[in-house]
């Protein structure tokens, strides 16, 4: 294909190369020998220019070219081939021999015999994953960051910067838009080509308020306004163009104010997509600008950055093979079919990169609301290695205990009792002889609102409910109002459910007295216990002098922004984001939605060291790479290293449990909570609401599962039965291969 290009050296004389003869004729086919077939490039740009009564095809033909590429008129251009062979301007015998070059390659392609291409599965043919991802990666690798003042992107300190997005010219929930919400909380605005002026004024109003505004230019119909400029003077902006190069001559002024400027050079999904991840650093910027822009930019420019937060890339980037995931997909639909869950999300992670992430399901059974990658879960007992831990390990860093410390030292209350020596380790071990659970609630029952007992091992005229696998319960009682209120008011803040309050005394008092008082077992025996997180919460919140949930939102989950997790989240959250968790007919006789399942949590005024917890997959996510990077994430350490390598990598010599996560269990591999391929080095916690995750350092990736699989009821076990948890994982081991 010869390029519409001026070349003085080899004689094109003013004229473009493709329409020499010099070129085209003497030098590639007699010099060079060139036998193949001879392409113009596109007849339609602005670089074929003919003087003004030339055709352009009789030119290129009489140049020597065979193939005339995408002409403005071709009929036109038809006729004027055909009268430039009768002039004998155009030598018959030179189209004979294009065409005789024409026919011998397709002889050589097989396009003289006829073939019926079957239309079955034509689409995903032509577009295979190999070639979806090999789209993808030239787009990745072609984004230019040609301004960087102060180094502002990859954006740091997320905490620090109210965020908005505004796009000129783009489509309402564009691309771009979504990948930047992926990061933090980003405020969306879009101004259309006919947007009337005085609207247009009343958005840029409006992002005067903000610190950092991420402007993208999707096509070339839109200029430079006074309003975008007067916003570079006073904000930190970066400006992203959509479209040619060129385009951003018509933002000069904007230009030299700006913060940054970033090219992508299409107004497509995969170029929006990783514009926004160059932006916070989901991607390194590699580009380099291969034309000129007067005034502006220069051939080579292109700052280089590092990626520093999780990317969104197709499986073949991090080397798995697409297809063997697709077992992933099947299981997940016969969870669905077999009623295990009525939706949920999956995320699967490795080497920085998210290359599997999948919605599915409804939010309940009615199958009325699908569930989409905003979709919010009560993380259940996962908030112990991602709430309570993150905070204690926070904490630990900052020398506030040592693990050998005993618990009474840091909670007085237990030190005249039988839980006086109990240590820090063994606590998160789960071998501190403390129960598995107190069923707090039962102390804020009046006892003579009702008769006989509150659980049965059978269902009875009394015991009506199925509670468990093995209990049945009595819904017919009252809670004594010195205890529980019906709203909220001094001395009740504590929100247990919808128009059920606890009182504040309660939440502080008889919560560590229903511990302190709690029967003892036996020291370095292993039992899974709530309890042990309740009281590492309490800790944390008398060493730091802070409510864990506010210790956790300023050290971590704001920084990170990881806006969806957050605990009592109907304080932070639209509800219509929540998925249910259980329809309670016992203790809170309601639909939990945004309300912690968990009973013990639920007495606290849903904060608590053991559940409480709730998040988005995705912001869950930056919490797991956060651990795999060892404490580092988005260019900021949180954690040191040595703590971190310190928990994540400890284990029982009792039993297969770390300081705090999960572990497979070696020894007896039937019984253990991960996938049979996982390796002995996997770290992680699941969930009785349906959740788990598990992070691999030896493959440098990790896994989450959320669901809510206790909706409508928590008896509802096919999660386990099936397997699903396991399957999956050991799928994803199985895609490695």
């Amino acid at each position: 294909m010869v390029a519409h290009l001026n070349v003085p050296a080899l004689g094109t004389k003013g004229r473009p190369s493709s329409f020499s003869r010099e070129v085209v004729t003497k030098l590639l086919r007699d010099q060079m020998g060139f036998r193949g077939l001879c392409f113009t490039d596109g007849l339609a740009m602005k670089g074929a220019v003919t003087g003004k009564n030339e055709s352009i095809a009789v030119e290129a033909l009489k140049a020597g070219n065979d193939v005339l590429v995408g002409p403005v008129n071709p009929e036109k251009e038809f006729e004027a081939v055909k009268n430039a062979v009768k002039r004998k301007e155009l030598n018959m015998s030179e189209l004979d021999k294009c065409c005789r070059r024409i026919l011998r390659y397709k002889y050589i392609a097989g396009l003289n015999e006829i073939k019926t291409i079957p239309s079955k599965s034509l689409y995903e043919r032509l577009n295979a994953p190999h070639a979806e991802w090999l789209n993808a990666k030239l787009n990745a690798e072609a984004i230019t960051l040609v301004k960087n003042n102060e180094d502002l992107i990859p954006i740091r300190q997320l905490n620090k910067k109210r965020i908005a997005a505004v796009s000129l010219g783009g489509a309402t929930d564009n691309v771009f838009h979504q990948i930047l919400k992926k990061y933090t909380d980003v405020d969306c605005y879009n101004i259309p080509t006919n947007m009337e002026h005085k609207d247009k004024k009343n958005i840029y109003d409006e992002l005067d308020h903000y610190d950092l505004i991420i402007c993208s230019v999707h096509n070339t119909k839109t200029e430079d306004c006074p309003e975008l400029n007067n916003l570079a003077l006073k904000k930190e902006l970066i400006l992203t163009f959509f479209t040619i190069p060129y385009q951003c001559a018509k933002f000069g002024n904007s230009i030299g104010n700006a913060r940054a400027v970033l090219l992508a050079y299409e107004a497509t999904p995969f170029s929006e997509n990783y514009a926004a991840q160059v932006i916070f650093g989901g991607i390194a910027a590699k580009g380099k600008l291969a034309v000129h822009i007067p005034d502006l930019f220069t051939p080579g420019t292109g700052f280089q950055t590092e990626k520093t937060r999780l990317g969104y890339h197709q499986p073949e980037e991090a080397g798995i093979n697409p297809y063997k995931l697709q077992l992933i997909d099947t299981i997940i639909q016969e969870g669905l079919e077999k009623d295990a869950y009525p939706g949920g999300q999956v995320i699967i992670a490795k080497d920085g990169m998210i290359i599997y992430d999948n919605s599915f399901g409804y939010f309940d059974n009615t199958k009325k609301r699908k569930v989409t990658e905003n979709t919010v879960y009560d993380l259940a007992s996962v908030s112990k290695a991602t709430g309570t831990l993150l905070s204690l390990m926070k904490s630990y860093d900052e020398g506030n205990f040592q693990l050998t410390n005993k618990i009474s030292a840091f909670i007085t209350e237990l030190k005249d009792s039988n839980k006086k020596d109990i240590i820090i380790r063994d606590m998160l071990y789960h071998q501190s002889g403390l129960p598995a659970t107190i069923a707090f609630y039962e102390q804020a029952i009046d006892k003579d609102s009702y008769s006989g007992s509150l659980y049965s091992r059978k269902k009875d005229n009394t015991h009506t409910l199925q509670f468990d696998a093995h209990t049945y319960v009595n819904p017919n009682f009252k809670y004594n109002p010195e205890i529980v209120s019906d709203k909220q008011k001094k001395g009740f803040t504590a929100e247990v459910a919808h128009n059920i309050y606890v009182s504040d005394a309660f939440v502080t008092d008889s919560i560590i007295a229903g511990i302190k008082n709690s029967r003892m077992g036996t020291p370095g025996k292993y039992i899974y216990s709530c309890v042990n997180f309740i009281l590492l919460k309490m800790m944390i919140e008398r060493q730091t002098g802070q409510k864990m949930d506010q210790y956790l939102y300023k050290h971590f989950l704001a920084p990170l922004g990881a806006s969806s997790t957050t605990y009592t989240p109907l304080h932070h959250i639209d509800s219509l984001r929540i998925a249910p968790t259980e329809n309670d007919r016992f203790v809170r006789k309601q639909i939990l939605c945004g309300y912690v399942h968990d009973e013990a949590a639920a007495f606290q005024g849903g904060v608590s060291g053991n559940a409480g917890l709730f998040s988005t997959a995705n912001d869950l996510a930056k919490i797991l790479q956060l651990y795999l990077n060892n404490g580092t994430y988005g260019g900021e350490r949180y954690l040191s290293t040595r703590t971190c390598k310190l928990f994540t990598g400890s284990k029982s010599p009792a039993s297969r449990r770390g300081l705090g996560f999960d572990k497979p269990d070696i020894k007896n591999p039937r019984n253990s909570p991960c996938g049979l391929l996982a390796p002995p080095d996997v770290y992680g916690h699941t969930g009785y609401t349906g959740t788990c995750f598990w992070i691999d350092p030896v493959n440098n990736m990790f896994f989450i599962f959320l669901s809510n699989r206790t909706y409508p009821s928590r008896t509802n076990t096919k999660l386990f039965s099936l397997d699903i948890r396991t399957r999956i994982q050991d799928a994803i081991y199985k895609a490695l291969d």
